[in-house]
């Protein structure tokens, strides 16, 4: 009887049943790991405290008006669009998890974009791959739930990308045009996309040139017209003037020096050991960015042979990393393993998954499995960000049981002494809803719902212009001996308190008070 199949090929016909059904419900699989990284995001962002970045972009956006807030954040380095979202997202809120939906909220329609434009460009299972090593890769994970710019740079870059695909394959100048829209928003959000905008246009120009629709080429002239008209706006009303600005030259000699080709360096030898940086901080440590590098060099061959839209992408690419490259070689970006060149990853990633892409396809399941198995194993391995507290010591009662202490110990004559970071902290636990208005000459002077503050001007003192700003404060003050002064010590770094006790041996702080490794409040000796 002959009626019936072999073993191999009901093996073979399951095998590919099974993948067909997979692939029908890929994207309920993609949105499903969003809505459980959603919630890992949102409870994560429940217990943890501001960090001073954080606190200083909510400083920037809490102001009476719109203009204020804008003006505000001309003072920082960065664009506008996050601090006018959050200018209106606080009025609705000012919880640490509410605050933090918006760059969770960006983080989530990342994956999405990326697996829906991956899709588009590639093919599905390089969509997947694609979206799942954006959503696990550890700076970005960990940046998911931080109020900075860098979420939105990513969420809106993707989502030009896939609007575009969706423009050529339709021959549709309205998805062109919100193709434009999203890479305004792109522009908006952080300077880091200039390196972005540069692979974008180098990526499409080819592929709505051979699309041959007039309307669609207008749209597409017009989009990169306005990205440059609006890189013009941005360079005369605020990039020009940051300079020569403080914050500009705090950036260089001090927390991302080591990233800065400065006068003299060799650009070659910066650029090859940086580059390397950036793979190692991008996927977690130097052997896993060193298994990342050989992935893309795989890919930009794949593409280069395998995939019709694979050439464009990789002269994208290259635009993206030489542009970016020739500014580091020039001193002009910092560059390497620091979250300001982390949109560069985009493009690597997009290339790592063009390999998930050929080796993947008609083996979903097989890619599926291998794909459960080495991102637990990805995210073990990986070191420690250094530029991250660890999760412990993130706890959010740490930053109000600080305050509430201070608050418990100061009496109406005394002063609380504190550097800018620390203030930032204090201003959100101690007042969120209070617009200060300092004081303003060497120190800034605040009346805090009675609290007498008084702020130095340093981001963070160590203990030689901590000292010396005390003396200053004391002279500015007509403090008498005796008089009541308190520091109150929060953000990166160790408190003062335990610096003081290395640089000053057998000092003793009166009342001081720890709460954890990053904040400490006590009372100056006299």
């Amino acid at each position: 009887m002959g009626g019936g199949k072999k073993p191999a090929e009901k093996a073979a016909t399951s095998s590919s049943d099974i993948g067909a059904l997979l692939d029908s419900r890929l994207a309920w699989l993609v949105m499903a790991v969003t809505v459980v990284l959603l919630g890992v995001h949102l409870r994560h962002a429940s217990l943890i405290h501001l960090n001073p970045d954080e606190a200083l972009n909510y400083q920037l956006a809490h102001q009476t008006t719109l203009y204020k807030a804008y003006l505000e954040n001309n003072t920082n380095a960065h664009p506008p669009l996050l601090i006018v979202l959050l200018h209106f997202w606080m009025k609705l809120g000012t919880a640490e998890w509410f605050l933090r939906l918006i760059p969770i909220s960006a983080y989530c329609g990342m994956i999405w974009f990326a697996w829906r434009w991956g899709a588009l460009a590639l093919n599905r299972e390089a969509g997947f791959t694609l979206a799942m090593l954006l959503a696990f890769t550890p700076p970005i994970f960990n940046l998911a739930t931080e109020i900075r710019h860098y979420m939105p740079v990513f969420c809106f870059a993707l989502a030009s990308l896939y609007y575009f695909e969706r423009a050529v394959e339709e021959a549709s100048s309205k998805w062109m045009v919100i193709s434009a829209a999203m890479l305004a928003l792109a522009i908006l959000s952080d300077y880091s996309a200039v390196w972005f905008t540069a692979g974008f246009g180098v990526y499409t120009l080819p592929r709505v040139w051979r699309a041959g629709q007039r309307n669609t080429r207008l749209a597409w002239v017009g989009g990169q017209a306005g990205a440059v008209l609006l890189y013009l706006v941005l360079y005369a009303t605020h990039i020009s003037k940051l300079r020569d600005a403080g914050i500009s030259k705090e950036a260089r000699e001090g927390w991302l020096g080591a990233m800065y080709c400065a006068q003299g360096c060799d650009a070659a030898s910066f650029l090859s050991r940086h580059t390397a940086g950036l793979y190692s901080y991008a996927f977690g440590s130097p052997w896993e960015g060193l298994v990342g590098a050989m992935l893309a060099m795989a890919g930009i061959g794949f593409l280069f042979e395998r995939y019709p839209k694979g050439r464009p992408l990789i002269a994208g690419s290259a635009a993206a990393f030489l542009s970016c490259m020739a500014a580091a070689g020039g001193g002009l970006y910092p560059y390497g393993g620091t979250r300001h060149s982390l949109p560069l990853f985009l493009w690597i990633a997009a290339c790592a998954a063009a390999v998930a892409g050929v080796v993947g396809k008609g083996r979903l399941p097989l890619l599926l499995a291998g794909i459960a198995v080495i991102i637990p194993v990805w995210r073990v391995a990986a070191l420690p960000e250094t530029q991250v507290l660890p999760v412990a010591e993130q706890r959010r009662e740490f930053a109000v049981d600080a305050v509430r202490y201070l608050r418990g110990k100061v009496s109406p004559k005394g002063i609380v002494f504190l550097d800018l970071q620390s203030i930032l902290l204090l201003l959100f636990y101690h007042c969120p809803d209070v617009y200060p208005n300092p004081t303003r000459g060497h120190f800034w002077d605040y009346n805090l719902d009675g609290l007498h503050v008084v702020m130095a001007p340093e981001w963070s003192l160590d203990p030689t212009p901590f000292v010396n700003e005390l003396k200053v404060l004391k002279q500015t003050y007509h403090l008498e001996k005796g008089a009541e002064v308190w520091v109150f010590d929060g953000g990166w770094g160790s408190p003062i308190s335990r610096m003081l006790n290395v640089q000053y041996s057998g000092t003793v702080l009166p009342e001081l008070a720890e709460f954890g490794e990053h904040f400490a409040v006590f009372r100056v000796p006299n």
